[in-house]
């Protein structure tokens, strides 16, 4: 027909096409979701990140928790207390020292000074005491009641009793190119170039030298395991080694 309008030329026809799945309303409801999605994907990733962070956090706290070594003692027992009254006395002597030093096969290494070690510094370990704590490099020394416990930057630990460890002390002579300590004994100025008469050679620049005595504690285990260390006064090192002396016999008493 030439009226250009669209004659179906049956019923069946128009019923069949009035049948047929509408795709429009699908396809709205597709594009609405999908922009509600673009818009709460950034939320869904913060919300993810959110939940991420606060559970590795309690995972990491619950896997350092189950890697905790805890070591505790009996404070009402007079053994426990008389022991570490002599430890405090040995860290009482000891940070006194105007330098500490580590005396390794190579050379001597200023250290920080000893000193009383708060439990939250500890590398997982769990103390209801305060040990007395000597760092040396990666490692830590921690002097316990009964032993003194040796820890490695990675966190593994060796223990010596007491009665396994000897204390030595003994003065040494040292010459340096700075100013004597100031608690250091016998100062002496000399010099590294002198001439005949044992004055200077003013040759040289930076020519001074200082002698003086200083103590040196030596620890040392059954099974060979030794550290030296030097204090600028020698005082001060006789009295800690004294005190950590009184503590390796009383452990030995009681062994």
């Amino acid at each position: 027909m030439g009226s250009g309008i669209l004659v179906f030329d049956s019923l069946g026809r128009a019923q069949e096409n009035a049948g047929k799945r509408r795709w429009a309303p699908t396809y709205n409801v597709l594009a609405v979701v999908g922009g509600v999605l673009l818009v709460l994907i950034p939320v869904i990733l913060l919300c993810y990140a959110i939940v991420a962070i606060v559970l590795g956090y309690y995972i990491a706290r619950w896997d350092k928790r189950r890697r905790i070594a805890r070591i505790h003692y009996n404070l009402s027992d007079s053994e426990v207390v008389e022991r570490l009254a002599l430890i405090r006395g040995v860290s009482e002597w000891l940070e006194r020292a105007s330098i500490f030093w580590h005396v390794g096969a190579a050379r001597a290494e200023q250290l920080p000074a000893p000193k009383l070690v708060g439990r939250q510094w500890l590398r997982l370990l769990d103390f209801n005491v305060d040990p007395l704590g000597i760092s040396v490099g990666s490692q830590l020394l921690l002097f316990l009641p009964d032993r003194l416990l040796v820890q490695e930057g990675n966190g593994s630990v060796g223990g010596i009793p007491y009665q396994q460890l000897s204390v030595t002390f003994r003065r040494v002579g040292v010459t340096d190119d700075g100013p004597a300590p100031q608690d250091s004994e016998n100062p002496t100025r000399t010099y590294l170039h002198k001439n005949k008469d044992g004055g200077p050679d003013r040759r040289y620049n930076d020519n001074v030298r200082w002698k003086y005595e200083c103590g040196e504690i030596a620890l040392a285990s059954l099974n060979g395991w030794q550290r030296t260390f030097r204090l600028s006064s020698p005082t001060l090192a006789e009295g800690a080694a004294r005190v950590l002396q009184a503590l390796v016999t009383r452990a030995q008493a009681v062994a």
